[in-house]
C-alpha cells in the first residue's frame, strides 16, 4: 500500500502526464489547422519583385559561391538582404529544387513552425488553453497565410527562428532541469537570435531586447 507522499507523487506525475499530452494534441491541431489554410490558398506562382533578388542571389551562391549581385556590372557584393533565406534557397537548388511548390514548401514548413513556437511559447506565459486560442489566431491570420500561400520571401523563416528564440528565452523554460540543461537552453535561444538577424534586419531590435532582459535579469 502506497503511502500519502508517495500517492500524491503519483497523481501529481499522472497530472504532469495528462497536461503534455492535451498540450500536444492542442498544438498539433492548431498547427493543422494552420497548415490546411495555407494549402487552400496556394498560388501556383508567386509574382514580387523581392523573390526574384532572394533567388538571384540563391543562384549566385549556387553557382559561384559569393553573395553577389551578378545582375549588376562587375558583380558587387550585395548589402541590402541578409545571407540566411537565399542561403537556404541555394541549398535547396543544389539539392535539386526547380518548382515554385518546392520552394514554397519551404515558406508553408517556416509558418508552421512559427505557429507550433508561437503556441509553446505563449503557453509558457499564459497557459494551454489561452495558448491554444491565441496561436489560433495567429496562425489563421491573412497575413501570415498569405506569407506562406502567395509569396516566397524571408519573412516565414524570420517568424520561425524569433519565435522558437523567444521559447527557448523566456523566464522558466526547462526550470526543472538542471543547470546545464537551462545553459543549453539559453545558448540556443542566443543562437537563433542571431540567426533571425543574419535573415532579417528586423531580427537586431530582438537582440538589443534580449541583451537587454539578460543583462538585467542577470542570466548569464
Amino acid at each position: 500500500m502506497m503511502s500519502g507522499s508517495a500517492a500524491l507523487e503519483a497523481d501529481a506525475s499522472r497530472s504532469a502526464a495528462h497536461a503534455r499530452r492535451l498540450a500536444a494534441v492542442l498544438g498539433a491541431a492548431v498547427v493543422a489547422v494552420h497548415v490546411a489554410m495555407a494549402v487552400v490558398s496556394m498560388s501556383p506562382k508567386p509574382e514580387v519583385v523581392d523573390t526574384h533578388s532572394y533567388f538571384a542571389l540563391a543562384n549566385s551562391l549556387a553557382q559561384h559561391g559569393a553573395y553577389v549581385e551578378t545582375w549588376h556590372p562587375g558583380s558587387p557584393p550585395h548589402v541590402k538582404y541578409p545571407p540566411v533565406y537565399p542561403a537556404v534557397l541555394a541549398i535547396m537548388i543544389l539539392a535539386g529544387a526547380k518548382t515554385w511548390g518546392a520552394f514554397q514548401a519551404l515558406s508553408l514548413f517556416c509558418t508552421g513552425l512559427a505557429t507550433g513556437f508561437c503556441f509553446l511559447w505563449l503557453r509558457r506565459r499564459t497557459g494551454v488553453w489561452t495558448a491554444s486560442a491565441l496561436s489560433l489566431l495567429f496562425g489563421v491570420a491573412p497575413g501570415l497565410l498569405f506569407a506562406a500561400s502567395q509569396q516566397l520571401l524571408s519573412e516565414p523563416m524570420f517568424l520561425a527562428l524569433m519565435l522558437a528564440s523567444l521559447w527557448l528565452l523566456t523566464p522558466g523554460v526547462g526550470s526543472e532541469r538542471r543547470l546545464e540543461s537551462r545553459t543549453r537552453y539559453l545558448a540556443a535561444g542566443l543562437i537563433l537570435v542571431v540567426a533571425t538577424c543574419f535573415t532579417r534586419s528586423a531580427g537586431l531590435p530582438l537582440a538589443a531586447a534580449a541583451a537587454l532582459c539578460l543583462a538585467q535579469d542577470r542570466r548569464w
